[in-house]
């Protein structure tokens, strides 16, 4: 086992080795440009009307030749109502505004909504709380295993 462990280790060192012996090559910077050659710079110079034809936009847009025609837009006949449409806006638990208004000012809120979004949540915690309590007896947790296994 060691000697496969070696081996492998030599190998992987000769492929860091000679990764590192290219990546030294590549930045190795040789030093054969004669500076005192004069530059043409004429050869700098390009025109501008090629560049533009070749790299320029197309004169119309191109459409996709294959699928269906786009239905055209229709403009909305009304407006977009101004405030969005709640479909929770009371709770049904909640009978009264009178109790709504004395739990909302025992519990030191000023908004109605926040009252009702704690009641929702005292409830789902208290729902919480039964059903840990009713997985503590291994029967009930048994039988609960039982269902999930018969199911999938």
């Amino acid at each position: 086992f060691s000697l496969i462990n070696s081996l492998k280790a030599h190998y992987r060192g000769y492929l860091l080795r000679k990764r590192l012996d290219d990546a030294l090559a590549a930045a190795r910077f040789d030093d054969d440009f004669d500076y005192d050659q004069e530059i043409d710079l004429a050869a700098f110079d390009f025109d501008q009307r090629i560049l533009d034809d070749e790299w320029g936009p197309p004169a119309t847009p191109r459409l996709p030749s294959n699928g269906p025609p786009l239905a055209p837009i229709k403009p909305r006949s009304s407006p977009p109502p101004s405030e969005p449409i709640r479909a929770w806006k009371s709770s049904s638990r909640v009978n009264s505004p009178a109790k709504e208004e004395k739990k909302t000012s025992g519990w030191g809120f000023e908004n109605a909504a926040t009252t009702e979004l704690m009641l929702k949540r005292a409830r789902r915690l208290k729902q919480g709380v039964k059903m840990h309590k009713q997985l503590r007896d291994p029967k009930t947790r048994f039988a609960l295993f039982e269902k999930l296994n018969d199911s999938t």
